[in-house]
């Protein structure tokens, strides 16, 4: 997913990462096959980063490598991307996170509790869904290590937006910004600005947002015009 040479394996350019940021603008972070944020071999400080994780092999055919991980997660992704940006001046992974389903059955439930798994043929079936390969280990000799199963799989994620309306065209909107954000199943509501000024003080302040786009810009907006010496303020509040 974020390699960081084209597909013919030509280097990156200006030109490319821009492209690539216009038709690129969000990465589906998490859903039913596992998490995509992070990866305990890179994150080995942080206690989630191993969140259902999805690392055998692509699809039963080629095993994962420690080289491949790097450019497979997102947090490692949004590091790359800074190089990138020092190196050929455009950022191609300069990303909005979302995240999903990726389930076919119709049934938006995100709980686990009430979740019986991706494919219609093993709902309502407990017994079938921990018997039920997802992936297969397909490696002509292989000895069915890379194999997956319907238990490994979560209850999927929910794809955030902030838009000023409940319209298509503004959800378009809002996306396009990448004024976005993944949970895992949490129905949290969380607008997050940054911005040079932000005091802990005005946290609860009843006009939050308005004082947030002001003096700052929203999730997946661009901060810069850095006061010397002085460390950027994140400006956030949430409720279930």
């Amino acid at each position: 997913m974020f390699a960081v040479e084209r597909f013919d394996c030509s280097s990156m350019d200006a030109d490319y990462a821009k492209r690539r940021q216009r038709w690129e603008p969000l990465y589906e972070v998490t859903q039913i096959k596992g998490d995509g944020g992070a990866h305990p071999m890179l994150s080995s400080n942080d206690e989630f980063a191993g969140y259902y994780t999805w690392d055998a092999a692509d699809f039963g055919l080629n095993p994962k490598t420690p080289e491949m991980l790097p450019h497979e997660y997102a947090r490692p992704a949004l590091q790359l991307g800074l190089e990138m940006a020092e190196k050929i001046g455009e950022n191609p992974f300069k990303l909005g996170m979302i995240g999903s389903t990726d389930s076919p059955t119709s049934l938006t439930t995100t709980r686990e509790e009430n979740f019986f798994g991706k494919f219609s043929a093993v709902e309502p079936d407990a017994e079938l869904r921990y018997l039920d390969p997802v992936s297969k280990d397909l490696r002509p000799d292989g000895d069915g290590s890379l194999d997956v199963y319907h238990w490994e799989s979560t209850a999927a994620g929910l794809a955030a937006v902030w838009a000023r309306e409940n319209t298509r065209d503004a959800i378009w909107d809002a996306m396009a910004r990448k004024e976005v954000y993944a949970t895992t199943g949490s129905r949290m509501r969380v607008p997050v600005f940054a911005g040079w000024d932000f005091k802990a003080t005005e946290l609860h302040r009843p006009d939050f947002a308005r004082q947030g786009y002001q003096r700052g810009v929203p999730i997946g907006g661009d901060l810069s015009g850095a006061p010397r010496r002085r460390a950027a303020a994140f400006h956030g509040a949430g409720a279930a």
